[in-house]
């Protein structure tokens, strides 16, 4: 039946496997069973590139009736290819077809708006949702979030997150990410670190994106002693810092006297392997930051190079 048939198509669409799908929608048509709006959703979502998608939704006009559950696949796949502004104007399209969008249309095109870093997309999609009574999860607002940060709009950020808590989500790691990194590129850095230790004090717990994130927030307010502390004293044992958390330490720090100490820590730590992967002689810095690339200068005159001999 036709079921069976959307489950196997399913499949292959987990599978990565476009053209078997399409083969099962032919064989269904040759049986005599009734494609399905979730057939042509499957569909989609077994697409290997967008255009696909929307030759599926192209096609699906002429078998069923227009579904909001294909327009929802294939603006999903317009925001995984981060074509926003396509993802938008097939949202548009729903009335034409008498159709309005539900939360996962909407927050499928937040996820499109988000990677297309336009912030303003996402916020009148929000007001929509808040304005129908729309259901909102904590993916979409983490997108929601996401995307108001790379808009630098930190306080509708927050505003989000305070909505989250409004509806009685519990805020997850992701969420509270995307709202540290929201205040980081807003150089909020004393919301950012409030954030934090939010985290840390409840049952979820700091991963690396976090202090990266707060870390890069508290360099960007040229605060370099509490980017120490929180490296050094906030930070759970069971992160280990990774390059990237070296990097901003050691911008933030660079000039002060725990520099040059901080950075024989990274190299102890070993997140700079390609350093000296060319031997004593050559320097490779292309995976440090500025500030770290002068403190491995100044290790390497001192300590390798030129004035060992």
């Amino acid at each position: 039946d036709i079921v069976s048939i959307n489950s196997t198509i399913s499949a292959c669409a987990r599978a990565a496997r476009w053209e078997q799908s399409f083969g099962l929608l032919r064989t269904s048509s040759e049986v005599g069973l009734q494609p399905d709006a979730v057939t042509f959703a499957s569909l989609v979502s077994a697409s290997q590139s967008w255009q696909h998608a929307l030759a599926v939704l192209e096609h699906s006009f002429r078998e069923v009736r227009a579904d909001v559950v294909i327009f929802s696949a294939v603006i999903a796949a317009l925001s995984r290819a981060s074509l926003w502004s396509r993802a938008l104007a097939l949202l548009g399209q729903l009335p034409q077809h008498k159709l309005r969008p539900n939360a996962i249309t909407c927050a499928s095109a937040i996820s499109a708006c988000d990677r297309g870093g336009h912030w303003a997309g996402a916020v009148s999609l929000l007001q929509q949702i808040w304005q129908r009574q729309l259901h909102m999860d904590t993916i979409t607002y983490t997108a929601a979030i996401s995307v108001c940060g790379k808009g630098s709009q930190w306080a509708y950020a927050l505003n989000l997150l305070a909505g989250c808590r409004a509806q009685l989500l519990r805020p997850n790691t992701f969420v509270m990410n995307a709202s540290i990194s929201a205040c980081e590129k807003g150089r909020e850095w004393m919301q950012a670190i409030s954030l934090f230790d939010e985290l840390q004090q409840s049952k979820l717990k700091p991963d690396l994106v976090t202090l990266n994130a707060t870390l890069r927030a508290c360099e960007a307010s040229c605060n370099w002693q509490q980017t120490l502390h929180l490296f050094s004293e906030k930070r759970d044992e069971s992160i280990h810092p990774d390059a990237a958390s070296f990097n901003t330490l050691l911008g933030a720090c660079e000039m002060q006297p725990v520099g040059q100490c901080l950075f024989e820590e990274a190299i102890r730590c070993g997140v700079y392997p390609r350093l000296l992967g060319r031997g004593a002689g050559l320097l490779d810095l292309h995976d440090l930051s500025a500030g770290a690339a002068r403190l491995a200068v100044r290790w390497w005159l001192t300590d390798i190079g030129y004035w060992r001999g």
